[in-house]
Formats: C-alpha cells, structure tokens, sequence
C-alpha cells in the first residue's frame, strides 16, 4: 500500500533562510522556489524565520521575490528583530526606552513597532574619567543587543550601566556565538555580547532561535493549535534544529548549509525526524531518521518516502502528482542560480 508523503503529514512549514533557501552569497538554492511554490498550491502556511536582525521584514520580503520568485506577506516573515519588539510591547511602560546594541535596521524595526531607541551607530570613545559625570537616560529600561558593527568599550559601559544602575532588562536576539562568511567564521551576537553578561553577572533573555519566544510569536499571530502538524526545516543543528525541539514540533535539516552529517551523532539524531541534501527534498525524495538511524543523507536515487508514514491522506489527492510534475520539470532543466 502507498505510503503518505511527506507533505501530507504537515499543515504548516517553518524555513530558516540562510543556508536553506540560498548561500551565505545569495545565491538561491537550487528548486527552492518551486518548492515553496508547490507547497502554496497546496494550501500550505509557509513561515520564514531568521536570527538575522540587520535587515528590515521589507528587505527580506524583497529578497524572497527577488532572489527565489517567490512572493509572500511580510506578515508571513519573523526576524528576531521583530520577536524582539513584539517581546519588548509586551512588558513596556509607554514612555520605556531601548538601549539598542545592533544595526539600523534593527532600529527601523523597533520603530516600527513604537519603540523610542538611543544607542544606535557610532559612538566616540570616552576617557574614563568622564564616566563620573555620564548622564543615563532615566527612560531605558531595555537594553536589546545583537549584532553590532560599531560595538566598543564605550558601548559596552554605556549597556552596564543601564542594566546595573536603571535595572534594565538584558535582551539578546539570539545566543550564535559565531556567523560563517564563505570558508572561514567570524564572532557572532553573543560573541560580542558575552562581554555584557560576564560584567553585569546577568543572563539575557533570549528571544530568536533556538529559544521558542520567536514561535510563541507565529501561533498566536497565525492561531496555531496542533504543534504536530507544524515541520520546521534548518541547516543548522545547534540553531534550527534545537528551536524545533524546543518548540515541540518536528524538525528537518538539510545539508545545504552550515551542519553536514559529520557533525551528527546518535545524540543529535534524536532530534532530527528528517534530513535532505537541500529543500528540493520535501517534495522529490524524503527520508526519515528514527533515534538510532546514522547520520547519512539521502542519494539522488534515493527516492522512497519515511519510514514512520501512513497512508495516503484521501483529502489532499494532487499532492503526489504535484511533486512528480516538480521532478519532471527540475530533471528537464539545467541549475540555475540567481545573485542579487
């Protein structure tokens, strides 16, 4: 008897961009658009979500349909920058300001969302003795940190002493201590923000992946009721997948990115119900991982559907059609890749 595809088991599916739908380089990965494309003939709730909080969600909406020929509402895209915000509304008192360690584009998304920042771009260093006469906005309340190109000691003092002195809440966007950039990686968020914690002795709330502040988020905008319905597919271990498990739904990792299998081990399996060599994998072969199956990706022969999957769902009849149509068309044509 046929068994269920892939596709048929979830309602809703939650991408990663970076390393999932195009490289570090931009480059889009190969089929990505179709399948997002076959997934929203098929009724699929399609989620991006991203740790990365130097673009705006009009930039990132942009690069989708740019980059992957994909359109999608901004509505349908969170970035920590946005968990961060909506995390931030949540708690503050309406003249509550943000000591913002991180980019413009991070301010424009707090301001977005009215929130009042200082902090922003450059700061000149200041001679130590100066520091007896530094006034503190008595507002700040927050100090929300991630990455920061103009982060110095000067910023670093300036965060200390809002969360020592004004109590601030400490908020990170996310805890990636490292970001690749082409063969070689340089320190990430709380790679630079570590700084922060270490003085003050406090822990930040984190609000990206892999917590699960950023998921909160989709189910109560979205009205998200059965968390098994939901797949969330990274190329990170420590980021995607991680998020997923902390979400309580089920994961899937393709090899496209920044995790290849001989980073997996029996413990990290657990947490993966399914690996592809990269998207084109949700709709043109699948493989499902159980606790003790080895790391090893599926071939381009390998074409059977998971182990763990019933029957063909009678509701959704086009769904295999779909995907054979999308492999007659990607074996008909030559890879393509588009830079923006």
């Amino acid at each position: 008897m046929p068994q269920q595809l892939l596709v048929d088991k979830f309602d809703t599916f939650l991408f990663d961009c970076d390393g999932v739908l195009w490289t570090e380089g931009s480059q889009a990965v190969e089929g990505a658009g179709e399948v997002l494309a076959v997934l929203r003939d098929l009724g699929k709730l399609i989620i991006f979500i991203t740790n990365n909080t130097t673009k705006t969600i009009p930039k990132i909406q942009a690069k989708i349909r740019d980059l992957l020929g994909f359109s999608t509402d901004p509505e349908n895209i969170i970035s920590a920058a946005v968990a961060a915000a909506m995390y931030v509304n949540q708690v503050k008192k309406p003249k509550d300001k943000v000591y913002l360690v991180g980019t413009s584009g991070f301010g424009e998304v707090m301001a977005e969302h009215g929130i009042t920042c200082v902090g922003l771009g450059y700061v000149p260093p200041l001679p130590i003795p100066q520091w007896r006469e530094y006034e503190l906005d008595p507002d700040v309340k927050f100090v929300v940190g991630s990455y920061d190109p103009h982060f110095t000691h000067t910023k670093l003092t300036e965060a200390f002493l809002y969360i020592t002195e004004n109590n601030a809440e400490f908020i990170v966007s996310n805890n990636e201590a490292y970001h690749p950039v082409q063969d070689r990686i340089i320190p990430g968020t709380m790679g630079v923000l570590a700084g922060i914690s270490a003085c003050t002795k406090r822990k930040p709330t984190i609000v990206g992946k892999p917590q699960r502040i950023m998921y909160d988020v989709i189910k109560k905008r979205f009205n998200i009721r059965e968390d098994r319905r939901v797949l969330m597919i990274g190329d990170s271990y420590d980021t995607d997948i991680l998020f997923g498990k902390n979400c309580g739904v089920k994961t899937a990792l393709v090899y496209s990115g920044s995790t290849s299998p001989a980073d997996l081990g029996p413990k990290e399996m657990k947490n993966i119900n399914y690996t592809f060599d990269t998207i084109r994998g949700l709709v043109t072969g699948l493989r499902s991982h159980g606790p003790t199956a080895p790391p090893t990706p599926p071939s381009s022969e390998d074409q059977a559907p998971a182990k763990e999957q019933g029957q063909i769902c009678q509701k959704r009849p086009n769904t295999a059609e779909l995907a054979k149509t999308f492999t007659k068309k990607k074996s008909k044509q030559t890879s393509s890749s588009v830079r923006s």
